[in-house]
């Protein structure tokens, strides 16, 4: 059995397999060896033991191969797990970061949300104070952009309110209830001096009657 072919087959590109071979006596070596996975950045990885094989050198030249193919090839597949770890770590790592991010933005934005929704809804409640219906509309207009779906229907609410109170009142001197209170004494004028006309009328009379006869 050719010993390099079937290391060949057994070894991935890049890896290494250290063989370190012993003499311990006359008849008899030992040899010691030891496969790396260069990919695996894990430090686990040299905590694996070599695998050691003792015999003579016939012994060693009919089954060395055969002793060997197996040890290495679980140190590779184990190895070999140790990297796809890796390489699925850094995966997860850069997903979590990305979602780390992403929550991160998602945070700010509903902040400053929430920071322009109160500014407004602030405005709105100082108009309506102030009695300034069309401020307070505008206000809630500007603050529903910026409400959640629940705080929308309160604006509108309060948009809905404001409108009601934004009418013109026929007796408080504005709009159209002014012109009426103006015409009015306009028409009340000619009631209050037609009497003064019919007193007239007796004075003449009797002067004429305090004439001398002719």
């Amino acid at each position: 059995m050719n010993m390099f072919e079937e290391l060949n087959k057994i070894m991935g590109v890049g890896n290494d397999t250290t063989i370190v071979i012993r003499k311990l006596a006359e008849d008899k070596m030992t040899v010691s060896v030891n496969f790396r996975n260069n990919a695996v950045k894990d430090e686990a990885k040299d905590l694996l033991q070599p695998f050691i094989v003792s015999g003579t050198p016939a012994e060693l030249d009919g089954g060395f191969v055969a002793e060997i193919s197996k040890p290495i090839a679980e140190s590779a597949g184990l190895q070999t797990s140790m990297q796809e770890f890796e390489a699925a770590k850094k995966v997860a790592e850069a997903k979590s970061a990305a979602l780390a991010d992403q929550k991160k933005k998602e945070k700010e934005e509903e902040k400053a949300r929430k920071e322009q929704y109160t500014k407004y809804l602030d405005a709105a409640k100082k108009a309506q104070a102030e009695r300034k219906w069309k401020e307070a509309i505008s206000a809630l207009t500007s603050a529903k952009e910026f409400a959640s779906e629940d705080d929308k229907a309160k604006c509108d609410e309060g948009i809905a309110y404001c409108k009601e109170q934004d009418v013109p009142d026929l007796f408080s001197g504005d709009g159209f209830g002014e012109e009426e209170t103006e015409a009015a004494p306009a028409q009340e004028q000619p009631a209050e001096e037609a009497p003064a006309e019919q007193e007239e009328a007796p004075e003449e009379q009797e002067q004429n009657d305090d004439l001398p006869e002719a």
